[in-house]
């Protein structure tokens, strides 16, 4: 048994070997790119985004200072995962292909130095496009909350009914306004609205992606 296991595993290594060993190779011949010398998947595609695919001319990158940096992360809660039905028969089951890289791809983005705004009352939510502090209230005939609310006294994050103030992204309290969520801006800062930087780089990954599939090449699918 014990033979049988070591077999087993020294295949299991040797074959991993392989694919990462080729994966190296072509990452290097497409965008000499050493695998080896990223943690993540994560800084592996900025490197490759970066290097081959950034204009810097048209998407400078602005580096937030403490004020920004501190108010937008209040706007970044995490998934909402929340169970409403925790049993069912006959259930169908859905998964969304590459929904980050669609987005990337086919919204704006907010782009430029962006500008403080201390007093949004009264302003037209829908001409804005940044991260907004806003006083908002929520129905309670709304059975699925959009909307999550960081409390900080108990130190868990909810999706309410109710009156509640917070920082999010404009297009999310748009949508929730859709929902019937009354929105109402108090402050926040407010960018340029620009076409995805993303755009050439998600298709042309997506592609390479559909053509290895295609191909069988299964250490870039």
């Amino acid at each position: 048994m014990k033979n049988n296991l070591l077999d087993y595993m020294k295949q299991d290594i040797l074959l991993l070997g392989g694919v990462m060993q080729k994966a190296q190779e072509i990452y290097w011949k497409l965008y000499k790119v050493d695998i080896e010398s990223k943690i993540t998947l994560s800084s592996l595609a900025l490197s490759i985004f970066r290097m081959k695919y950034y204009d810097a001319s048209n998407w400078p990158i602005h580096i937030p200072n403490k004020n920004e940096d501190s108010f937008i992360r209040r706007a970044y809660y995490g998934g909402h995962t929340d169970v409403y039905k925790p049993y069912g028969l006959d259930l169908y089951y859905y998964d969304v292909n590459s929904l980050y890289p669609f987005v990337m791809k086919e919204f704006p983005m907010p782009g430029g130095v962006p500008v403080w705004h201390g007093n949004l009352e009264g302003k037209d939510l829908d001409s804005m496009f940044g991260f907004i502090e806003a006083y908002v209230v929520c129905p309670k005939t709304i059975k699925k909350p959009f909307l999550p609310y960081r409390d900080n006294k108990k130190k868990t994050l909810i999706f309410p009914t109710g009156e509640f103030v917070g920082v999010y992204y404009c297009e999310e309290l748009k949508y929730a306004r859709g929902l019937g969520y009354t929105v109402i801006p108090i402050s926040g800062y407010l960018f340029e609205r620009m076409e995805s930087p993303f755009r050439d780089f998600v298709s042309s990954l997506f592609e390479s992606r559909l053509e290895a599939r295609i191909s069988g090449n299964e250490a870039m699918s």
